[in-house]
């Protein structure tokens, strides 16, 4: 059952690659939006531009609301399903009588991205009309990737000036005529861009980048992206598991004196099990924020443990060596220890439960 969207919403991003206009924020919420955006244009010296542009939600808590805004999600998981990312977001400022515009293009083609599974949120502060330069775009030209060409045009809000080497069709443009408040989303790979603003008031847009967990970066400078709702996710998941077993190997191999040398192949003699996870019913998502000041005690125990086993493994060497036979006391402590050790990655590190970790081994 969808949220916010109907199935013939659904149907028509499916088809069209966008859907709009789509209202989001409140009268009341709006304008308080806009009150923040200003003191964080005059802030930073009026225009938001550089690496004031560059994921801004990082930057400050009411940006961070907006990408974190339910109904902003909820109409997103409509269409990408529950477990969210947001990569990007970044602000489309055009003052009055502003002569910047954006160019045709596709998004997807420079974002080197495992999957084009992904859709721009874009969100009106501002009446965004086509007087004021609104977005347009291709329906349906979602479906083909085209050429593009750097242009470094003057004016041009893209960083390179890209613009696809195709001619676009007048009749088949479709203006995104959005009020203060209301929001349009789009794919990735959509044809898309904007004309200048000639009305006597500034159109500022707000686009957010989200995407599903599964996708990954697989080309470019790496980069970041921030889980908004859902799942750990799974591909992170099955690497922190591989890593604890790994060290369970080899802390086995130097700690037991295993004769089999560790492999960074998994081994079923030594396992790690983590629990079934599931976000928001299960998963706290405040407790990961201070889980590491509430392990802080865990570490020191955890210390005094890893001291006490480093001693009776030096005492259980000797005896190794002389009787063959490593003691079995010693062993059930070590094992206790590389396990406790495990619950603390598992709670602080890994985030894979809310449950705090007992002190006992």
């Amino acid at each position: 059952m969808t949220k916010v969207l109907s199935s013939e919403q659904i149907q028509k991003y499916q088809r069209d690659g966008y859907v709009s206009p789509i209202d989001v924020f409140a009268p009341d919420e709006i304008s308080n939006l806009n009150v923040h955006l200003d003191q964080f244009r005059t802030k930073i010296g009026g225009k938001i531009a550089g690496r004031y542009n560059q994921k801004p939600h990082l930057l400050s808590p009411w940006i961070n609301s907006i990408v974190r805004h339910p109904k902003v999600l909820d109409t997103v998981e409509d269409v990408l399903g529950p477990n969210i990312f947001c990569w990007a977001s970044q602000f489309f400022a055009k003052d009055a009588g502003d002569k910047a515009y954006v160019s045709w293009h596709q998004d997807g083609n420079y974002w080197g991205l495992s999957s084009v599974d992904v859709i721009t949120a874009w969100i009106a502060l501002t009446p965004s009309t086509l007087e004021s330069g609104c977005m347009n775009v291709v329906p349906g030209s979602q479906n083909q990737r085209v050429q593009h060409i750097d242009t470094f045009a003057e004016n041009n809000l893209l960083s390179r000036g890209q613009e696809i080497a195709v001619k676009v069709d007048p009749k088949e443009v479709v203006p995104i005529i959005l009020q203060p408040g209301q929001m349009s989303l789009h794919h990735v790979m959509i044809f898309h861009g904007s004309e200048p603003n000639l009305a006597n008031h500034p159109r500022v847009g707000f686009a957010i980048r989200y995407m599903p967990t599964h996708i990954k970066q697989t080309m470019g400078e790496k980069d970041s992206a921030l889980l908004v709702r859902g799942v750990y996710p799974s591909y992170v998941l099955s690497f922190n598991k591989s890593m604890l077993e790994l060290n369970a190997r080899i802390a086995a191999y130097a700690l037991l004196l295993t004769d089999e040398y560790p492999s960074i192949e998994a081994n079923p003699n030594i396992k790690v099990d983590l629990p079934e996870i599931e976000g928001g019913a299960k998963l706290s998502r405040v407790l990961p924020l201070v889980k590491w000041l509430f392990a802080i005690p865990l570490y020191i125990v955890g210390i005094i443990y890893v001291a006490i086993a480093f001693v009776l493994t030096f005492f259980a060497w000797i005896t190794t060596s002389a009787t063959g036979k490593y003691p079995e006391g010693t062993a059930n402590f070590v094992l206790g220890t590389i396990e406790f050790w495990n619950r603390i990655y598992g709670y602080a590190i890994v985030l894979v439960t809310d449950d705090y970790p007992r002190f006992t081994l």
